[in-house]
């Protein structure tokens, strides 16, 4: 399991209502965080090296960062039919308020996108790092980093020059190398309107090496000019204290939720319809809902519903519901991992559909997070958004979204309390408006994630006593026998930490 610090919901979006408290040790991992050690640039940086020639520039794509790896490094030369990815970006490090000598600004980000006139402390002094992409195309700087066992916040203040259209994936934030990502899930800023910091908090229960990431995965249907133009002002690592935050929240998923992610299985090698007669004239034998390893589809065998498990990345493919479309999956998960499947389901003319899986969850206060994607889809709104938890007592715990927007994620979370040992489902679908499927949202399922609130945790003191060890964020809850989270341990034997133990 892994454990996620969070002040609000608004960090969801990548934000703080009030950013956590601790010991700022930016300095004892990264190299130029604040981009001081770094010589601006002059003149523009286009995102493509065909602009360099006609509009007398040198630069193009991503500049060297010093301290920074860039994932894409720019030759600055213009080759004929470039087909080694290195277009569709911008990025290098700009002086806050550069302009020559007539009062023209002196460094541009991909066109006439320039850095603000001041840092995010309000002085007019400084460097920061540029960048923007488009087309599909991912701008990332990295750094290799080992953070010990501990909690931790990452703060980033970012001004958006110019674009408004949302990214496919923020790759801001903390990269494992064993995959795990913590990275800010805001994907829109507003534009030259005011410095924000994004951040995101989080807890290794031990030592773990990844990369300190900036950066984002552009939408891939849109230029350089609807993408935001960021600049990051410095990268700040916070160490935090975990006893300081009220609302702390703990990844239980692999306890209850069997393929979660859509890992397991075959994604289809061809598109799905919505109805049987359609198959032949499209050239493929799916339709309706398509089996996915350990979920139970709702409706299977009839019409007006597509879904099934699809590939990020795999274009059309494997198209959702009509072909030629673009009802396709995304190119990348929603934590910017371009590899791994989602799930993809479709209904239309009031048709009901969904996934489930029976889960029996014990008293406590939980969140579901079940991001998804509309992809090319309709933004008509649904009839009922069936994602989340439903009881068997016929108490229900659902998303309230019900409109989508088109080629980007949207976070969905429901909290719920349960005051008892509760048996019910968790649920991935919706009931369509009695609208066609073209008027309805293709929505892509990254995954489910389910949380449960620190404030219903045990208090481990008893625990503590029995094995004169102090325990690790994980090591604070408790389960029964067969390994069934319990909110509140009476006498008998548990296991804590990976030991039996006895609670008197």
């Amino acid at each position: 399991m892994r454990k996620l610090i969070i002040s609000s919901l608004l960090l969801a979006m990548g934000m703080s209502a009030q950013s956590a408290v601790g010991d700022d040790i930016t300095g004892r991992y990264l190299k130029n965080a604040d981009f001081s050690q770094s010589t601006p640039i002059e003149g523009r940086i286009c995102t493509y090296d065909t602009d360099m020639k006609k509009g007398g520039y040198s630069m193009y794509g991503q500049q060297a960062v010093e301290g920074w790896t860039a994932t894409m490094l720019s030759d600055n030369t213009e080759v004929p039919n470039r087909e080694d990815g290195l277009n569709s970006r911008a990025a290098g490090v700009f002086a806050i308020g550069a302009y020559d000598e007539i009062g023209d600004p002196a460094a541009e980000l991909g066109g006439m996108f320039i850095a603000p006139d001041f840092n995010s402390a309000g002085q007019p002094t400084g460097n920061v790092l540029g960048v923007v992409a488009a087309w599909g195309a991912q701008i990332q700087y990295t750094q290799e980093v080992v953070l010990p066992a501990g909690a931790y916040a990452i703060r980033i203040p970012v001004w958006n020059a110019g674009g408004t259209s949302p990214v496919s994936a923020n790759l801001c934030g903390f990269i494992a190398d064993n995959g795990q990502r913590y990275v800010v899930k805001r994907t829109s800023w507003e534009a030259d309107k005011e410095w924000s910091t994004d951040e995101i908090t989080f807890v290794l229960d031990e030592e773990t090496k990844g990369v300190i990431s900036l950066g984002y995965t552009s939408d891939e249907t849109k230029g350089s000019s609807a993408m935001p133009h960021l600049f990051f002002d410095y990268v700040e690592i916070v160490e935090t204290d975990p006893a300081g935050n009220a609302d702390q929240l703990t990844d239980i998923t692999d306890l209850y939720i069997r393929n979660a992610s859509f890992a397991d299985g075959i994604p289809l090698d061809n598109g799905v319809c919505t109805y049987a007669a359609d198959m032949e004239k499209n050239g493929t034998p799916y339709s309706g809902m398509q089996d996915i390893q350990e979920w139970i589809p709702s409706s299977p065998g009839t019409d007006a519903v597509a879904s099934g498990l699809f590939a990020v990345g795999s274009g059309e493919k494997a198209w959702l519901g009509m072909k030629n479309k673009g009802f396709v999956a995304p190119t990348t998960k929603c934590n910017g991992n371009a590899e791994g499947n989602v799930l993809g389901i479709v209904t239309c003319w009031g048709a009901k559909a969904y996934y489930y899986q029976q889960v029996t969850l014990p008293a406590g206060s939980y969140t579901l997070n079940i991001p998804c994607y509309n992809t090319m889809g309709g933004t008509t709104a649904i009839s009922k958004n069936l994602c989340g938890f439903v009881a068997d007592n016929g108490k229900e715990y659902l998303s309230k979204i019900q409109v989508f927007p088109i080629n980007t994620w949207t976070d969905q979370t429901v909290e719920f309390t349960l005051f008892e040992e509760t048996t019910g489902y968790v649920s991935i679908g919706y009931t369509s408006s009695n609208k066609g499927s073209g008027e309805m949202p293709h929505l892509f399922i990254h995954g489910v994630q389910l949380y449960v609130k620190d404030q219903t945790r045990p208090d481990p003191t008893a625990i503590n006593q029995l094995t004169g060890q102090a325990t690790t964020a994980v090591d604070r809850y408790i389960f029964d026998l067969g390994g069934r989270l319990v909110g509140k341990a009476q006498k008998g034997m548990y296991i804590s930490g990976g030991r039996k133990v006895m609670v008197n």
